[in-house]
């Protein structure tokens, strides 16, 4: 009959709308596996050790990928350039880039193989850092992690850093390496003998064209176990003019910002840096000694107007415009500014124990923030997460990421709300012919406590992640918030709506009022938490397929709906008959 049909219908939808979910959680862990593995070019090398690299020819240099699995703290792992390139690689002279790990924090550094044996400082001999033979650290954007007993490095390196004790790299033919790993010394710090190396000279072509022969494959099982990916190199800002004039350190800030320095060393008391957004108006840069907190950072800020170039040290004391005020004690010295194409650079000099956020050169934190005003106000963007640097070495400090986890965490769970409020809906309208009298309403209730858990663990993560910083976008945010506390609104009500008369009794007017409230403010709801979600992965940002899978969803929870309405209309038209 009828109502088996339509108790079978909705049954194939609530499991198809479940699968659905299911669905979107593990094409997120698919995708996530993907993008660790992407390199332009990649090798998986005898010993459980991966090569990547890409050549950036506007930047003159290569950047490596260097990843051992099986690593244990204690130990390091180092990729030699050969100086001889002809018969095999050729230990003694080689060039050699060596990650060690002493169990709270990744170092990768330039040495230079005077000869095969432990470095001597006083002397001058063996496996030492190019500095004590009178050369120059030329890694530029030096980091390294560590997780699951696999360490990973990456790093620039120049064709041709100048030094005398570095091997130049060409990419129009086959270069000698060698990887090796072994065991730190405790007493001096320094790289002892290696305990192995994968082969006795390896050729590599970096210049061929790109192949990626890392990306992992499903093993048999008598196969050996695939190592770990390697990891993606940090983006490098391409910017020749600056690297000319001495800005050979940089990185990334997010938000199409740029920051560059001149390298720094030990005894160095002020920093020249530049900063280059993609605006026509404001561009900062902010530092926080206590990890990404805006509030109590410091920052310079930099914009161009028909007065001329604006540079200006900032407290940030709050969240509120009033509440950025000028720094008198941060010093700044060499200010300039230039607006062209759209893009604003500023240049500065700042001492370094200046301000309320000195920075110790080995570990500060750094983020970015833009505006397409002439003048200091609200920004437009700012950095998701800040960026914990060493910036002697420009190596990024190892260390978890609550914002990029918390994000994509607050992401998935709100995807999860939108799903699961329109199943509540389709729920309260088309299932209550299904069971007893008030089976739809134990269903519709227990979706919608699902969907009201979900949503306010997201707004908490929300709310955690931005603490202490303005919401990204301007309006997110506060819309999301606003949402969130409609829904609560829609959940009360339910709970505490006016009794439905017996049999023939009169409605009362609080009834026919809650009757047209409640179900309009649901499909507002979800008309609001659709548009948010859409804006939610826009500014993540996550990738296209997101847009697609979850315009999917809706789509086919649209169709199931719209099956559904045309079986509850038939129903209807039915029993008018009768």
């Amino acid at each position: 009959n009828d109502k088996e049909k339509f108790s079978a219908a909705t049954e194939f939808a609530m499991r198809l709308a479940f699968s659905l979910l299911l669905l979107t959680v593990s094409t997120l862990q698919l995708n996530l596996a993907q993008s660790l593995e992407e390199n332009e070019n990649c090798e998986r090398l005898p010993g459980g050790f991966s090569l990547g690299w890409s050549v950036n020819e506007a930047l003159g240099g290569i950047h490596f990928n260097l990843s051992a699995s099986n690593f244990s703290p204690g130990n390091w792992v180092a990729l030699g350039i050969s100086r001889v390139q002809t018969g095999g690689a050729r230990m003694d002279g080689t060039d050699a880039t060596i990650v060690s790990y002493d169990g709270s924090s990744v170092n990768v550094q330039d040495y230079h193989l005077e000869s095969k044996s432990e470095c001597d400082i006083e002397k001058s001999t063996g496996v030492c850092p190019d500095e004590i033979f009178g050369g120059t650290k030329d890694l530029v954007n030096a980091q390294g992690t560590f997780a699951d007993g696999t360490v990973t490095a990456t790093f620039f390196k120049a064709f041709d850093t100048g030094d005398q004790f570095d091997v130049p790299v060409g990419v129009s033919d086959n270069t000698f390496i060698e990887i090796a790993t072994g065991p730190m010394s405790v007493e001096t710090g320094m790289p002892m003998k290696h305990a192995s190396t994968p082969s006795t000279s390896l050729r590599v072509d970096f210049g061929r064209t790109p192949l990626n022969n890392c990306v992992r494959v499903v093993p048999d099982k008598d196969l050996t176990p695939i190592p770990a990916p390697v990891l993606e190199p940090i983006p490098v800002p391409s910017n020749p003019e600056l690297f000319r004039e001495g800005y050979t350190m940089s990185v990334s800030l997010g938000c199409n910002i740029d920051a560059y320095w001149m390298p720094l060393n030990g005894d160095s008391s002020e920093i020249s840096m530049v900063i280059a957004g993609r605006t026509p108006g404001w561009v900062g840069i902010g530092f926080s000694k206590s990890g990404f907190k805006m509030v109590g950072s410091d920052a310079v800020v930099g914009w161009v107007d028909g007065n001329g170039s604006k540079i200006r040290p900032y407290r940030l004391k709050g969240q509120s415009k009033d509440q950025v005020v000028l720094h008198p004690k941060l010093s700044l010295t060499n200010k300039s500014a230039s607006e062209i194409n759209g893009i604003t650079t500023v240049y500065f000099t700042r001492k370094l124990l200046s301000g309320d956020n000195p920075i110790y050169p080995n570990d500060i934190t750094i983020f970015g923030a833009y505006s397409d005003a002439d003048t200091m106000g609200h920004h437009q963007c700012v950095s998701s997460s800040g960026l914990r640097l060493n910036m002697i070495t420009g190596q990024r400090i190892a260390t978890s990421n609550p914002s990029t986890a918390h994000k994509d965490a607050h992401g998935a769970l709100m995807v999860s709300f939108g799903i699961f409020i329109i199943m509540g809906m389709v729920a309260a309208r088309y299932t209550r012919t299904v069971g007893a009298s008030d089976t739809w309403f134990k269903l519709h209730l227990s979706i919608q406590i699902v969907a009201m858990t979900i949503g306010t663990i997201a707004l908490i993560i929300a709310l955690d992640m931005n603490a202490g910083q303005h919401f990204k976008t301007v309006w997110h945010g506060q819309f999301g918030m606003a949402i969130i506390a409609l829904a609560w609104l829609q959940f009360i009500l339910g709970i505490i709506r006016p009794t439905n008369p017996i049999e023939d009794e009169a409605k009362s007017n609080l009834r026919v009022a809650f009757e047209w409230v409640h179900p309009n403010i649901g499909r507002l709801l979800i008309i609001a938490a659709i548009v948010n979600i859409f804006e939610g992965i826009n500014i993540g940002p996550w990738d296209w397929w997101m847009y697609l899978l979850f315009g999917l969803i809706l789509g086919l929870l649209a169709v199931v709906a719209g099956i559904m309405e045309f079986c509850l209309y038939k129903r209807l038209k039915t029993e008018k008959r009768f």
